[in-house]
């Protein structure tokens, strides 16, 4: 589990003047691979100008012809790309995001800056998975205030190309760091709905021609679509859709977006019943679930 619960007192203060309640766990931002960088480019960088330097100094003194000079062209151009490089990775390396997760929100810093996430000041929180290769898939748990401010939770650096997310902090462990959020979510009633409380204690409730429980969302014609077989409901071509666990695209039903009454909150009850299955954290139906 990432990091033990030690935090500034800016962070304390923060927390406390949000009502934040206890401290669970702390997490960093991975800059492990940054280091890596840093450390392979940095000397290559400076070898890369020291050559330059070098070949620039023989063909002023007519020690060499100007054909050497396209060499170091070639050479500024290689220093220019690494120099970028060293910044980049310097900065988020000085820049160090953390995040400090409380029971009832979650305090994310990046150099002086603190953003405070209460759980009732939340409009939205989806987790996700991005696929890397043939058999990697990386996890992801977007955060989004009311505000408007976002907050991504990922495994790779990738993420904030790919989201257009303009705060990602990416973990090493993040599933696990965003298991541990999703359940003092959960236990902190994040939903501030009946609705939620309605499925959680075992209901099924009614959107027209579907009805969501906690063991999948029901088809008109009697079929169940079970969360673990599917883990995405939502919207495509105007019409309901579904991803199914596994598949490349998502799958469109024959159900016009206009047909189902309260569609967002179906949509996203039925997302954070996946994500319950996905965790494998809570039981739905029972008093204290």
């Amino acid at each position: 589990m990432p990091g033990s619960v030690d935090m500034p007192p800016a962070v304390v203060d923060a927390a406390a003047a949000n009502s934040l309640g206890s401290a669970v766990l702390t997490a960093k931002d991975s800059v492990g691979i940054r280091v890596f960088w840093l450390v392979i480019s940095a000397p290559l960088g400076l070898g890369a100008l020291a050559y330059a330097v070098y070949g620039l100094a023989r063909w002023a003194v007519g020690a060499t012809d100007r054909s050497s000079l396209f060499i170091v062209g070639i050479l500024g151009i290689l220093v220019s790309g690494i120099v970028l490089m060293v910044r980049e990775n310097l900065g988020a390396i000085l820049k160090r995001s953390a995040l400090y997760l409380f029971e009832n929100g979650l305090v994310h810093t990046v150099g002086g800056t603190i953003e405070v996430i209460a759980w009732g000041d939340l409009d939205d929180w989806q987790p996700g998975a991005a696929q890397r290769g043939a058999l990697v898939q990386t996890y992801r748990l977007l955060l989004r205030r009311r505000d408007g401010y976002e907050l991504l939770i990922g495994e790779d650096a990738r993420d904030k190309g790919e989201t257009g997310a303009k705060n990602v902090v990416v973990l090493n462990r993040g599933r696990a760091f965003g298991q541990a959020v999703v359940q003092q979510l959960i236990k902190a009633g994040a939903r501030g709905d009946t609705t939620w409380e309605r499925l959680m204690a075992g209901e099924s409730l009614s959107y027209g021609q579907l009805s969501l429980s906690g063991s999948g969302l029901h088809l008109w014609d009697g079929k169940t679509l079970a969360f673990g077989q599917i883990d995405w409901v939502g919207v495509k071509d105007d019409a309901v859709a579904v991803h199914f666990t596994g598949a490349k695209d998502v799958s469109v039903l024959p159900l016009a977006e206009a047909d189902v009454p309260n569609l967002t909150d179906l949509t996203v009850n039925a997302n954070r019943l996946a994500t319950l299955v996905l965790h494998g954290n809570r039981t739905i139906g029972t008093k204290d679930s």
